[in-house]
């Protein structure tokens, strides 16, 4: 894996998928609740934050430093480890975005009520 050119196509293309996701949803970035990203490692992250201008607080993004590289799991995990009390207290908009492996990406905008969300299971605790 070549990952300057991973973390270039990150980059270049989350951003745009948040801001195309948003655009046909209708939302701003300033009505999401929170940006549930996938987690490669905290410096993509830090990096898509900067370029999106978004509040790092809406960004959580310490789940791979915690719990490692999950690949897909990073989404639900990073809900069940940091998010879920918000989860369970009311109505919350979240946009969720996946990229990675074959350098593919997706995203989509979510508004919950009240679900449940477990704190994330360790093996062997």
């Amino acid at each position: 894996m070549n990952g300057a050119e991973v973390f270039n196509f990150t980059l270049k293309n989350v951003p745009q998928l948040v801001y195309k996701t948003l655009s046909e949803s209708g939302l701003s970035k300033e009505e999401i609740d929170y940006f549930v990203l996938h987690q490669p490692n905290r410096y993509i992250l830090e990096n898509i934050i900067l370029k999106l201008q978004i509040d790092e607080k809406k960004v959580p993004h310490q789940t791979q430093s915690i719990y490692g590289n999950q690949n897909s799991a990073s989404i639900p995990g990073t809900i069940n480890g940091f998010l879920g009390d918000s989860y369970q207290s009311g109505e919350i908009t979240t946009f969720f975005g996946g990229f990675g492996i074959g350098l593919s990406w997706g995203g989509a905008v979510i508004r919950t009520n009240k679900i449940f969300a477990p704190k994330t299971f360790i093996y062997g605790e």
